[in-house]
């Protein structure tokens, strides 16, 4: 027994010396082009997903629906002369949101009546699936959302509602010639998209010194379900 112990163990130490002795043959360029291909398709591509793992963790416990409420009331208060209020009941980067209890006021110029009133928006996908090439919103919704436009002086409440932004120079455009057919766009994994939209409820409040008009409780759906394609035109 002891010499078949010896003799096996002998034999692993020779086959390991002899991948050893292997490996200081080859070529530089060979050994070189290995360490390159294995940087190149392992090495960086998990480095990669490590670290898209993690922004997607951090994503997800800073952007609590607490965190999501804070950062559109202010965002939309450094961009308009109104408020915005609003209940987010779901927040998550990976499948969507629901908010509720949303209300767009004018400000001071028009006495901080609301703009617009929605009772409930939902809007939800997967972002993994989309990753494969499955673009999928099974709803996307707004349920009895209510639009109040108002008149006062000549000045339309909605026109006023956003901060004049800086105006830019035009610089002219330079069109650009085109000869021949454009080739379609190949896609690296075939996509299919869904998408159900639900429009609930909608009232239209039209206020004017000229005239008043409305609409009341339309509903709106639409379906749309396209098959897997990889080109584009």
């Amino acid at each position: 027994d002891k010499e078949a112990w010896e003799k096996t163990t002998g034999g692993r130490k020779k086959t390991e010396e002899e991948k050893k002795h292997k490996k200081k043959k080859r070529p530089l360029a060979a050994r070189i082009s290995i360490q390159l291909a294995k940087t190149v398709f392992i090495r960086i591509p998990a480095a990669i997903i490590i670290i898209v793992l993690f922004s997607l963790i951090v994503l997800k416990l800073y952007l609590s629906p607490e965190t999501v409420e804070r950062l559109a009331r202010n965002q939309f208060k450094s961009l308009s002369t109104g408020t915005l209020d609003l209940k987010v009941r779901a927040f998550s980067p990976y499948s969507g949101f629901v908010i509720e209890d949303m209300v767009i006021r004018n400000g001071e110029d028009f006495s901080y009546k609301p703009l617009l009133e929605v009772k409930k928006i939902v809007f939800r996908y997967s972002l993994g699936g989309m990753i494969l090439g499955h673009i999928r919103f099974p709803e996307l919704a707004i349920y009895e959302p209510k639009v109040y436009m108002r008149e006062k002086g000549g000045v339309w409440n909605v026109a006023v509602l956003m901060r004049p932004s800086e105006k830019q120079k035009d610089e002219p455009s330079e069109e650009e010639e085109t000869t021949g057919e454009k080739e379609d766009i190949k896609l690296p994994v075939s996509v299919d998209v869904f998408v159900n939209f639900i429009l609930k409820d909608f009232d239209l409040v039209v206020e004017s010194s000229r005239f008043d008009a409305g609409i009341k409780g339309l509903t709106f759906t639409f379906r749309m379900d396209i098959p897997p394609f990889k080109k584009v035109p």
